[in-house]
């Protein structure tokens, strides 16, 4: 496969496969109500051990993982 640039690519996988495959999960709905305008993707590490610990490290984490966003959008 070549682009308009001249590249050639052995394969590509492109953003929607990789949700449609799991390895990104949508985060869009969530990244909107802090502020984020664009549509927002983590992969599925972040998300099974960040954004969706265990119950004993939900109250924890969430201070931690909303903390940074919010320093992000200043």
């Amino acid at each position: 496969m070549e682009d308009i640039f001249g590249t050639n690519y052995i394969s590509i996988y492109t953003r929607a496969e990789a949700m449609e495959d799991g390895e990104l999960i949508d985060v869009t709905k969530q990244a909107k109500e802090t502020g984020f305008k664009i549509p927002v993707a983590v992969t599925r590490t972040i998300w099974f051990d960040v954004i969706q610990p265990d119950e004993q490290a939900k109250t924890m984490l969430q201070f931690f993982v909303r903390w940074p966003v919010s320093i992000i959008q200043q």
